[in-house]
């Protein structure tokens, strides 16, 4: 019950803190730079390098070893940054957001960073759009705080159901051997998340590790159990 209260009060604390420090931040378009790769930010969509989470798997991507000849899909992928990170070694990146001004922004990046080549920006929520479609690696930095969004940007922080829908389709759109990459909090639904994907017979591995202030930032390794047998 602790836990439950330290969390429930860390999210109100940085609600206010966005509220009155960031919002008019976020209220205009911003250039970020991770690694040597600019980012333009439109107003509303979620900055990677604001939020930490966005850079965080970013920055993974470049020490993580994909395939040349994978497919990749980046779910939820606001400004783009894991998508074009990925395109740095992967043959096929699908990147999917459901905001179409995440789309549009996303789109933006892609021709900036020079990474048409190999992505396709997609409208979409979560899996929709994608059936038949299956790939070697899911990227996703999800909404992981539990809630209904009232805005548009808080679709990057909030959501009732998307553990469960992303546990139910995931296995459907990897192929044999195939992973994901799962950005969590430990101030977020990390523990419902991990157990709705064990309930259906996937083993997550934590690979890297972030701390912000009393917030851990986790990466795990989404993998089929038999397939990582």
């Amino acid at each position: 019950m602790a836990g439950v209260a330290v969390r429930r009060i860390w999210r109100t604390l940085l609600r206010w803190y966005f509220k009155f420090f960031y919002s008019h931040r976020l209220q205009r378009p911003a250039v970020v730079e991770v690694d040597g790769f600019p980012f333009l930010i439109m107003p509303g969509v979620f900055n990677p390098c604001l939020f930490f989470t966005g850079e965080f798997l970013a920055r993974h991507l470049r020490r993580e070893p994909i395939l040349p000849e994978a497919r990749v899909l980046d779910l939820g992928t606001g400004c783009g940054i894991a998508a074009v990170f990925a395109s740095l070694q992967a043959r096929r990146v699908v990147a999917v957001d459901i905001e179409q001004a995440a789309v549009r922004c996303a789109q933006i990046n892609v021709w900036l960073n020079q990474a048409e080549h190999c992505v396709e920006i997609r409208q979409g929520d979560l899996f929709s759009g994608l059936d038949g479609e299956r790939f070697d690696l899911v990227l996703f930095n999800p909404p992981y705080f539990r809630g209904d969004p009232q805005t548009p940007l808080e679709r990057a922080f909030r959501s009732q159901d998307i553990d469960a829908r992303f546990a139910d389709s995931l296995r459907e759109h990897l192929v044999p051997g195939g992973s994901a990459l799962l950005v969590l909090s430990s101030m977020g639904e990390e523990r419902s998340f991990l157990e709705k994907l064990h309930a259906r017979g996937f083993r997550c591995d934590p690979i890297a590790e972030e701390r912000k202030l009393l917030e851990i930032f986790r990466i795990y390794r989404v993998e089929f159990e038999s397939d990582a047998l």
